[in-house]
């Protein structure tokens, strides 16, 4: 309760879409619907985690940062 707590409105509303919408879904596709709602969900999304209310598989996140470095070397 007190990391949810700890959260601005933005997180807040990015933490109750990802539990009522997203649940079980890999961390890109969560990470391209928040983008769709705010400014930065990627950012959102990490502080979901480091405060320990969101949890993705390792493969998620293998996945989702070589899209991102493929996206940002231009391949």
């Amino acid at each position: 309760m007190d990391s949810y707590k700890s959260l601005d409105n933005r997180e807040k509303e990015a933490f109750l879409d990802v539990a009522h919408f997203l649940m079980g879904e890999n961390r890109d596709l969560v990470e391209r619907v928040l983008d769709g709602f705010n400014d930065n969900g990627f950012q959102c999304l990490q502080t979901l985690c480091q405060k320990c209310l969101v949890e993705f598989e390792l493969a998620d996140i293998i996945r989702s940062r070589a899209l991102q470095l493929k996206a940002w070397i231009g391949v």
